[in-house]
């Protein structure tokens, strides 16, 4: 299997806008039952930062899930720092949220 292109970080912070915004969004298990109830964090506050933070970073490839994963940086809806890891199917206009911190 040959290794997806990696996007630079413009270019992923342009389809992440583009997926919040037409797509589809979809949250890991572990995204759903342990990362988001650790932090006490709801779907709308990754979305803020879907939007709005910054990808300062550039992609890590997953060797085990032969995929790029993207950090996106921001703030919580009450002002703390959070984390968000996401894979993004371009092509799909889909992104899994894989963890949150």
């Amino acid at each position: 299997m040959n290794k997806p292109n990696k996007l630079t970080k413009e270019e992923a912070k342009k389809a992440v806008k583009e997926i919040v915004q037409y797509g589809k969004v979809e949250f890991s298990g572990h995204c759903k039952r342990d990362s988001m109830p650790a932090r006490n964090i709801r779907p709308t506050e990754i979305i803020k930062v879907l939007w709005d933070g910054e990808i300062k970073r550039e992609a890590e490839w997953d060797e085990n899930y032969k995929n790029w994963k993207y950090r996106v940086e921001g703030i919580d809806n009450i002002g703390d720092e959070l984390t968000v890891i996401t894979v993004i199917y371009v092509d799909e206009l889909h992104l899994i949220v894989v963890t949150v911190f």
